[in-house]
């Protein structure tokens, strides 16, 4: 029995079909008649009223092949948002939260919601933006991104409590044509969830074929909303027409937000920037996987269902050019007018880190030299392992003055009489091509005690150093002199203490064949997840044996091999100066360290995308 709402138009089954046997259509055709009688349930003389499929509650058959969890997913994620002037209302739509963090919410919409009524190519700048959230709240919004070419928009509002869900916007799915897709938008009068099915055709459209073309039947309040194949997967972006349901599909989604990122202040009506510029604004970060891919945590008999096909998320992050984040509605610049702020920055510059532009809820230092490992393994090993570990293993700082210059990890590897040599990275002591001389090393020992080191040896080609430590005697050290043999997929330790703490930390992984970014060809990489507190830590078996040397980058743990390593310690013992000498080439290599930045959740945001679980 068919639960009929007032105002519908449809008629009664006995008369469709004597209408479909009259005209020779099939049952199929008896579908897409009910699908445009639904669209005609609530006549408005407002176009952006007027609903499509059906509700999310009706349990009709546009909503019946989609689980649970997408129908969660999808409540959570789509709302539907409007701009006016002066009171009026403009234009409404449907639109995707695709970024969710303390510091704001992105939503992913039409560029019809702001597009300027003469000219297609520029945007009204004194539009208000209205967001109507899931949970039933209202905001308003700013217009974060515009991309004239594919009628696609990015608002940003603040961080709203309750809202957790982001919409999945798949890159790694091949095909754009699927067998059943769903259209999906949100009803302004009630805030229900609309939906129609259909096909995606092999049709194309638009001024030069990046859109698309499906059978689903909507209205313009759908506009903007997602299409999803019935399994949740992010097929497009819904533009609407007259006669034929127009996307952009998902390809083009991912390129546009990988183009643009723009701030666009409403209250001073600033013109939209050139491409070119937009593009310098945008800067790719980072890569990164949330949930878990494993199968930990499923008993035996549980079989995954099609709604779990994606256990976990992957993501690409976006981040803001320090300009623009002075552009936000809630900036507010760094001012040492209390004492906390005055103790930051005189904290801050000492350790000679950069100072925040702004002050903002989340925000944090990234790529600093207290960044600990990820999944820190030093409990897991065996007694003997971990206490020459603990030993040996020691942490360098060098200073400009009073100001740190850097921070790294370094090993014992033997002392004569009262002075121990530690071997670690000659990034301690560099910049660029070249060596800073009137650096101050301090050595953090196994037993928290500072002492001062003095630069014995380096080599920029390899980005090695040794430094020497007076009137100290060593218990433990790391057996260098007797390198163990590197195969791929052995099993590695990597070693590293943070210097402002003395914290010893330990990771582990597995020696890949996969060749490094840095410019030394003799690097190996291994899989351990170290930070830059770990550059010139020890790489070592799980039986304590020396592998070799760590050094840093930000997709991969490039090491030095062990027999490498030991071959530029026999040049150093053999060819040692009492200024420090330099066994390098004329051009040698170049060894760049990631810049400690600060990190504000309203300026970076997070595209989404499934990663299929390992069978």
């Amino acid at each position: 029995m068919s639960n009929k709402r007032r105002g519908d138009c449809s008629i009664s089954s006995n008369r469709k079909q004597k209408t479909l046997k009259s005209s020779g259509k099939t049952d199929t055709d008896l579908q897409t008649v009910r699908v445009v009688r639904k669209r005609r349930k609530c006549p408005s003389n407002d176009p952006f009223e007027e609903e499509f499929g059906s509700f999310s509650d009706s349990g009709q058959d546009d909503w019946s092949e989609l689980s649970k969890k997408v129908v969660s997913n999808l409540s959570q994620t789509v709302v539907w948002l409007a701009s006016s002037n002066e009171g009026k209302v403009r234009s409404a739509c449907t639109g995707m939260i695709v970024a969710n963090n303390l510091g704001g919410t992105t939503i992913l919409t039409s560029g019809s919601l702001v597009r300027s009524l003469d000219d297609k190519n520029r945007i009204d700048p004194y539009l208000r933006i209205t967001v109507h959230l899931p949970n039933k709240q209202e905001t308003w919004a700013v217009l974060k991104t515009y991309l004239s070419q594919y009628n696609v928009a990015l608002v940003y509002i603040g961080h709203v409590p309750g809202i957790r869900a982001e919409a999945c916007l798949g890159s790694h799915l091949q095909s754009e044509y699927c067998d059943k897709v769903v259209a999906v938008g949100r009803c302004i009068k009630s805030g229900k969830l609309l939906a129609a099915a259909g096909t995606v055709t092999h049709e194309t459209s638009g001024d030069h074929g990046e859109l698309m073309i499906s059978t689903c039947k909507i209205t313009a309040s759908g506009i903007g909303g997602p299409l999803i194949d019935i399994y949740g997967n992010f097929v497009g972006m819904n533009q609407y027409a007259d006669e034929k349901n127009q996307f952009l599909p998902r390809s083009k989604i991912h390129e546009c937000l990988g183009l643009l990122w723009d701030i666009i202040e409403r209250a001073n009506g600033n013109p939209v920037e050139s491409k070119i510029q937009m593009q310098k604004s945008l800067t790719r970060i980072r890569r990164g996987v949330e949930g878990s891919s494993s199968r930990k945590g499923r008993s035996k008999s549980q079989k995954p269902s099609k709604s779990s096909k994606h256990e976990s998320k992957g993501y690409i992050e976006y981040v803001l050019s320090d300009g623009d984040i002075k552009k936000l509605p809630h900036f507010r610049p760094l001012s040492a007018e209390d004492e906390f702020t005055t103790y930051l920055i005189a904290n801050l510059n000492s350790r000679g880190y950069p100072l925040p532009i702004t002050v903002e809820g989340g925000m944090r230092l990234v790529n600093s030299f207290e960044d600990k490992f990820d999944g820190d393994i030093l409990s897991k090993l065996t007694k003997r392992v971990a206490f020459n570990a603990s030993q040996s293993v020691v942490s360098l700082a060098s200073f400009h003055g009073e100001t740190r210059y850097f921070a790294c990890t370094g090993f014992l590897i033997g002392s004569h009489k009262s002075t121990a040599r530690v071997l670690t990275s000659a990034s301690l002591v560099r910049d660029a091509n070249m060596i800073v001389h009137d650096l101050k090393i301090e050595v953090c020992l196994p037993d928290n005690q500072h002492k001062e080191g003095t630069l014995e040896c380096y080599c920029l080609q390899y980005n090695i150093a040794l430094v020497s430590i007076k009137d100290f005697r060593c218990s433990r050290t790391v057996k260098v002199s007797y390198p163990v043999q590197v195969k791929p997929r052995m099993k590695v330790l990597a070693m590293g203490r943070v210097f402002q703490t003395g914290k010893l930390m330990g990771t582990g992984g597995i020696v890949t064949r996969t060749k490094s970014n840095l410019d030394c060809k003799d690097l190996m990489i291994s899989t351990c997840k170290t930070t830059k507190a770990g550059i010139g830590g020890p790489l070592l078996d799980f039986d304590g044996n020396f592998v070799g040397m760590n050094f840093y980058d930000t997709e991969e743990t490039p090491f030095l091999p062990g027999n490498m390593v030991l071959k530029l310690l026999r040049h150093f013992d053999g060819k040692r100066t009492e200024d420090g000498d330099d066994v390098q080439s004329p051009n040698p290599n170049r060894w760049p360290v990631p810049e400690p930045r600060w990190r504000y959740p309203s300026a970076v945001s997070r595209v989404y995308y499934p990663c299929r679980r390992k069978q």
